[in-house]
């Protein structure tokens, strides 16, 4: 009883504090001036060639909201179009309420599937989870990716892994994030979840193509390399910030993924599939070469798992860090997410070591881990 009072004063105060971080940036939401604007008015744009036109798409969000991004681009494949389609149907603000609330449910619904911690213990995490909530402030879409990652987890405790397999497809949402989830298969060599997921991966581009043609990959690869959509570099949590100005940078960068990847492929052949998805999602924003705070929402759940799976204190208590707001912030106004890009890159290091050690009888060091993980 204890426990849960306690656990309801911090999911409390926690929202308050995420609450509070909302209402200091609603210049952003309130009238849905963010990234929705893209989706929206590119979805008005599915099916007539011009998905991936700037010129067009800043010439809908004119029409929209009186005013365009200049980092606008459309930059999801078209099936994602096809999913907002229907908003489409709807004026911008109302439209705009239609996806924030639907992003709120997506975070309930992972809250309530999610399996470790307990929900005592995971909920006050949740709720003070920052890149969360940079979703709903900045009308970001990775928040629907949370409750893919946990039904795929359930599917797969159930035995059902094609079904899982095919459900992480939807991670072409942004593939990115994902690519490395194919990397943790292939080294599992669990065939059947392999099948679904190229299975559902075939559906999606079916989708597309007869949605947008043939060359709808190469007019979105040449939008993503487009300088202008990714600004400020130096506020990504990933590789490109943490090399940022280095000499040799793009080399640094093209090892550092390649070190990733052979690390998760290491970690799904010697752990269980928790640890390696855990791996997979905190190297998949790491490797990205557009990643920003909203996308760190995938680490919510990559790093609840190593709270409770890391055999050693010092690997619990790097998740833990991961789990609070502060560390996004650790080089204050200038550099705010390279350092917990860091972090989460120490984490997969970690987690090749434990996987290179003998695995211990008990979890050791950080009560936490025992009094509130799930079986």
């Amino acid at each position: 009883m204890k426990d849960r009072l306690a656990a309801g004063v911090l999911s409390l105060l926690a929202l308050s504090l995420m609450l509070s971080y909302m209402w200091l940036r609603r210049d952003w939401w309130i009238e849905g001036g963010n990234d929705f604007a893209a989706f929206y008015s590119g979805a008005h744009l599915l099916g007539s060639g011009d998905l991936y036109d700037v010129a067009a798409l800043h010439a809908n969000e004119d029409r929209f909201l009186g005013d365009h991004a200049i980092t606008h681009g459309y930059v999801r494949a078209p099936f994602h179009a096809a999913l907002l389609w229907p908003l489409t149907r709807l004026p911008y603000l109302t439209a705009f309420y239609a996806f924030l609330a639907a992003s709120v449910a997506a975070f309930v619904a992972f809250i309530a599937l999610w399996p470790s911690p307990k929900l005592e213990a995971r909920l006050p995490f949740c709720l003070m989870a920052i890149p969360v909530f940079d979703c709903f402030v900045t009308g970001q879409d990775t928040v629907f990716l949370l409750p893919v990652a946990a039904g795929a987890l359930a599917l797969f405790r159930r035995e059902k892994p094609g079904a899982a397999g095919a459900l992480l497809s939807l991670g072409a949402m942004k593939p990115h994030l994902f690519a490395l989830i194919p990397v943790v298969l292939l080294a599992r060599r669990d065939w059947r979840a392999l099948r679904g997921f190229l299975a559902g991966g075939a559906g999606l581009a079916v989708v597309s193509f007869a949605l947008e043609g043939w060359d709808w990959p190469q007019r979105m690869v040449r939008t993503a390399l487009d300088p202008a959509f990714s600004p400020n570099p130096h506020l990504m949590p990933n590789f490109t910030a943490l090399f940022l100005g280095a000499p040799g940078a793009e080399y640094w960068q093209v090892a550092a993924t390649v070190a990733v990847a052979v690390g998760c492929w290491y970690v799904a052949r010697r752990q269980s599939w928790e640890q390696a998805a855990a791996c997979a999602l905190l190297g998949g924003v790491l490797i990205g070469r557009h990643s920003y705070l909203a996308d760190c929402t995938l680490w919510l759940p990559a790093a609840m798992t190593l709270l409770c799976r890391s055999r050693t204190a010092v690997m619990r208590f790097g998740a833990l860090a991961l789990l609070v707001p502060p560390t996004y912030f650790l080089g204050g106004a200038g550099r705010p997410t390279a350092e917990a890009a860091a972090l989460a890159g120490l984490l997969i290091l970690g987690q090749a070591w434990e996987a290179s050690t003998a695995p211990a009888a008990e979890p050791e060091g950080l009560p936490l881990a025992a009094k509130t993980c799930s079986a």
